[in-house]
């Protein structure tokens, strides 16, 4: 399970981040080592024992979610939902688990956890593993992993092939930024002995300013965001223009969609009024994550709300998408990428790694 506890670190290190109010990973502290849960208060709301309907009051549900390491604006669609009742409506009660979760899709799988937010790129080596779990809500219709540069330091950076030659920084050998990498470099048809590849652990905000490296793997919504916040101008090389990945979405256990499918379309109807509601307002959605991260003052304010307005285009449906849904096409291309530069340890059939039931 190394692999995919590398993985894991990848998209985990996101909330971190963009906890950290302006500064890289290693200024922000040091993650939990592990996963702990948040309080009710910590969620912003007071957690509703019943539901009433039209036949009375019945208990609800609760069912735990795995997050990231803290709260943060990215996951503003489950704080809005949570907020507006759109989860008590259905009957559940959510527990937001925050931290880090050794093996996260094998206890999703057993069912001590529920439901998990998850990368794509986290599914394949799972499922290779014959871990039963499948991916049920797109969250993310693009890859949010770009190549970043500050302008006037070195060449241009427009296309694939611009990396050659440079200093290029990433937090390890690991993660959706190195894959977002190896995708880049696959694009410029280019092999990574053609750059110089630099292990810069998650710095890659003050890499960059201090001219450490030229050029920075990270997240689209994050890192550029930051350096913009400093007064430089970036230039963004987006990984999904080049290879369509699965991103950022919710996943489940074989078992519980078995056991329990109503839970599972109720969770997921939920949370994509959340995420409708995110994207429809989104003043009141950072409202709703600002309440659970009090410890967010000053320019880190306006900071966190910078970044929800660059998360915002990737929770946005491609035209003509239903809502949720995954595309085939794209874990396809995320199965047998995975496979080619090693990530994944045998071939797994892409339609088993996720479900469009719930969102039809």
């Amino acid at each position: 399970m190394k692999q995919l506890a590398w993985l894991r670190a990848g998209i985990l290190l996101i909330g971190l981040l963009l906890a950290g109010c302006g500064t890289d990973a290693n200024q922000a502290g040091p993650p939990a080592a592990t996963a702990t849960t948040a309080p009710a208060a910590a969620n912003g709301a007071t957690a509703t024992p019943a539901a009433t309907t039209g036949g009375g009051t019945k208990p609800l549900t609760k069912v735990v979610v795995a997050m990231g390491y803290v709260p943060n604006v990215q996951f503003a669609p489950f704080y809005v939902a949570e907020d507006k009742g759109y989860y008590a409506a259905e009957g559940l009660q959510v527990e937001f688990k925050y931290g880090q979760v050794n093996d996260l899709l094998k206890v999703v799988a057993s069912g001590d956890i529920d439901y998990a937010n998850v990368s794509g790129d986290e599914m394949v080596p799972a499922v290779a593993q014959d871990i039963p779990v499948r991916y049920i809500l797109t969250q993310y219709y693009r890859y949010p992993i770009a190549a970043t540069a500050i302008v006037g330091q070195g060449g241009p950076l427009q296309a694939p092939a611009d990396l050659k030659g440079r200093k290029v920084g990433i937090p390890g050998p690991y993660g959706s930024t190195y894959i977002g990498l190896k995708a880049l470099l696959k694009a410029g048809k280019l092999q990574e002995s053609d750059i110089q590849e630099q292990t810069i652990g998650f710095t890659q905000v003050s890499a960059l300013l201090q001219k450490q490296v030229d050029v920075a793997m990270t997240y689209s919504m994050n890192e550029p965001v930051q350096i913009k916040s400093q007064g430089q101008d970036v230039q963004v090389l987006e990984v999904s223009q080049y290879m369509d990945l699965a991103a950022v979405g919710v996943a489940t256990g074989v078992k519980k969609i078995s056991d329990n499918p109503d839970q599972v379309r109720a969770f997921v109807r939920a949370t994509l009024k959340g995420t409708a509601d995110t994207l429809g307002d989104p003043d009141a959605a950072f409202a709703s994550s600002m309440k659970r991260t009090p410890e967010v003052t000053g320019s880190g304010v306006d900071l966190q709300r910078a970044v929800l307005t660059a998360t915002l285009p990737f929770m946005t449906p491609p035209a003509g998408r239903v809502p949720g849904t995954s595309d085939p096409a794209t874990w396809k291309t995320t199965e047998a990428f995975l496979r080619e530069i090693g990530l994944s340890n045998k071939a797994v059939d892409p339609t088993t790694l996720y479900t469009n039931e719930f969102v039809k």
